[in-house]
């Protein structure tokens, strides 16, 4: 399994699980899903990371004989949680298997770096997120033919709330600091435009550029969009 970016005609990126393999790539069927319907209007890395998260698990999944996709369809989500002990292990340990007592001889090769305890928890955030949008679409699917939607709901809430106690006892920091950044004072603010202001004085880019660069700072101040969305835009989408 392997990720890799589509590109389509019209420019935009679209990251993909596929199988690996030598014949021609098919997307893993649920991932896939996933990002057409939660994550299509995402910007590519934020969704290139939740592929990532929902990429280790399932690797990790498949050393012990468990398909991801197959255990969903079929609403097994026990099974999936029962592996979250040695996953959160095998992630920090450079994904080395986790049931080893000891190794003789010389270390392996590390396929993978260790990471920190704040990468395992934002993998395991996203994992979390990823099996939450699996309950909500495939336990009502399953058994929509066999119980009455008050059986379906007790069932979707049950495994919810599994699902958020298992991972809440795995993520080390369930609530992480989040550094406060304060805003520009007005005084800061007035320089900022005075400086960036086309044909000014002491605008330190090039002619050329200023126009572009005062149009992405107003729209950064104006509309609070964000560094990857504003990149998205051309000079030329604006009407000048």
């Amino acid at each position: 399994m392997k990720l890799i970016q589509c590109r389509f005609s019209s420019g935009q990126r679209l990251p993909l699980l596929v199988q690996a393999g030598d014949a021609t790539p098919l997307p893993i069927l649920i991932p896939f899903i996933y990002v057409q319907l939660k994550l299509r209007h995402r910007a590519y890395n934020t969704a290139a990371a939740h592929l990532r998260a929902i990429q280790a698990f399932y690797a990790y999944a498949k050393s012990r004989d468990l398909d991801i996709d197959e255990a969903i369809l079929a609403c097994h989500f026990e099974a999936m949680l029962a592996l979250l002990d040695g996953y959160a292990i095998w992630l920090q340990s450079g994904r080395h298997d986790d049931n080893l007592i000891a190794r003789i001889g010389k270390a392996g090769t590390v396929l993978f770096q260790q990471i920190s305890s704040r990468t395992r928890d934002q993998y395991l955030r996203l994992l979390k997120k990823y099996l939450s949008w699996c309950v909500t679409r495939y336990i009502p699917r399953a058994r929509q033919n066999s119980a009455t939607q008050a059986d379906i709901n007790v069932v979707f809430a049950d495994v919810a709330d599994v699902i958020e106690r298992r991972f809440e006892s795995h993520i080390i920091n369930a609530r992480p600091d989040r550094t406060r950044y304060r805003s520009l004072t007005d005084t800061q603010l007035q320089i900022v435009r005075t400086l960036i202001r086309p044909s000014a004085v002491e605008n330190p880019f090039p002619e050329r550029l200023q126009l572009r660069n005062w149009l992405m700072i107003e729209l950064l101040l104006e509309t609070g969009i964000r560094r990857g969305e504003l990149l998205k835009l051309y000079s030329t989408d604006i009407n000048r």
